[in-house]
């Protein structure tokens, strides 16, 4: 299994959880399935999440939300991403760790049905 991170994380919460994410480019032949545990750090403070159910051989994408624990948040700007993989294969299991620079930026403002955004009109 190869493993990344998208280059952007969104910032949810205030800066208190991050929506994680990252291609997995191959898998082995004898490669079943995998759980991720992700680290996303900045400055000192670090939110950290977990794959709830296993990720099966094949997927081209993961998704999970981290948390930061305790006080602060982090904040838009450069951090680094570290995952680890165990991954269950047919003969037993294997783990594979990775760490990546990625950059954390703020989730876009979620639209209201209610107010949708106006259109200019044009003058003419």
């Amino acid at each position: 299994m190869d493993g990344k991170f998208d280059d952007t994380l969104t910032l949810v919460s205030g800066g208190k959880e991050i929506e994680v994410s990252g291609p997995i480019h191959t898998w082995g032949d004898d490669e079943l399935g995998a759980s991720i545990d992700v680290s996303i750090s900045q400055d000192d403070l670090a939110a950290t999440g977990s794959t709830r159910d296993e990720i099966p051989r094949g997927a081209s994408k993961f998704t999970l939300r981290a948390r930061v624990e305790g006080d602060g948040a982090l904040a838009p700007g450069p951090a680094s991403a570290t995952g680890r993989a165990q991954v269950r294969t047919q003969s037993g299991a294997q783990t594979y760790e990775w760490t990546v620079p990625v950059t954390l930026a703020e989730s876009p403002p979620a639209e209201n049905p209610a107010n949708p955004p106006q259109t200019p009109v044009g003058v003419g």
